[in-house]
């Protein structure tokens, strides 16, 4: 039996609603946040996100999920807007009464992995990070107009060009490894669309600032994981990751 809360955060001029599903428990459990796709993204990442809040509550976690920031036009002008909102977000979650607030996990999934990354550099109350298909918004970016055959990441006429331009300095692989949070990195195999080269950036980085980072392939795994084998597979690895975490062990 889970639980399901639904909460709203004043974030500048707008607000951040969002939903935190938990298992229906007495004892304060680890929450994992999950950073959806950001405005302009081109795919949707939707039912995989909601599948994943569902088989992380399954496991004894709680899940919390936000949209965009509401009512704030201004939000748009800069994607470390979108950092922001997470951050409220985290706070939130480390005040509530049903949050482990030792600690919060942290996914990403593509372009919302620059999200993640870029909240991860902020706090050392991140007690891990996972990210799925990571790309960071300056090879998101620089698709829009040399896509050499692959698939576009973000619809330029949907956001302000000041914004795509901010999310390219977001330094997404940078962030990752600014802290020495616990780290796994994931991508399917049979990914066509965030290129392997994309995703070696960030274990890249990691690597060099030698923080702890597993990269793992999920045999026969697409983008969206959606073989159901792929799938099964990648969330029972996400779900280990984040139950074995120890909260409070990353240092600043």
């Amino acid at each position: 039996m889970s639980l399901q809360e639904t909460f709203e955060i004043e974030v500048g001029a707008g607000v951040v609603r969002g939903t935190l599903r938990a298992p229906a428990r007495e004892e304060a459990v680890t929450a994992v946040l999950l950073c959806g796709d950001p405005p302009g993204t081109a795919l949707e990442h939707e039912p995989l996100l909601a599948e994943l809040a569902e088989r992380l509550v399954d496991a004894g976690l709680a899940a919390a999920r936000f949209g965009a920031r509401e009512d704030d036009p201004a939000a748009l002008d800069r994607a470390d807007t979108l950092v922001d909102d997470a951050s409220a977000v985290l706070r939130w979650l480390l005040l509530h009464d049903g949050v482990d607030a030792r600690g919060v996990g942290l996914f990403g999934c593509c372009v919302g992995a620059t999200i993640a990354a870029g909240l991860t550099a902020r706090t050392d109350q991140v007690s891990g990070l996972c990210m799925l298909a990571p790309v960071s918004g300056a090879d998101a970016v620089g698709r829009i107009d040399k896509t050499n055959g692959l698939a576009a990441l973000l619809d330029p006429g949907a956001v302000p060009p000041a914004y795509l331009a901010s999310l390219a300095e977001l330094a997404a692989t940078e962030n990752t490894a600014r802290r020495p949070q616990p780290t796994l990195v994931m991508r399917g195999a049979a990914d066509r669309i965030v290129t392997a080269a994309n995703t070696q950036r960030f274990v890249d980085a990691v690597e060099r600032a030698s923080h702890p980072i597993q990269y793992e392939l999920i045999a026969h795994g697409g983008h969206e994981m959606r073989s159901a084998e792929a799938r099964r597979v990648c969330f029972a690895r996400i779900v280990s990751f984040f139950s074995g975490l120890e909260p409070g062990a990353v240092a600043s």
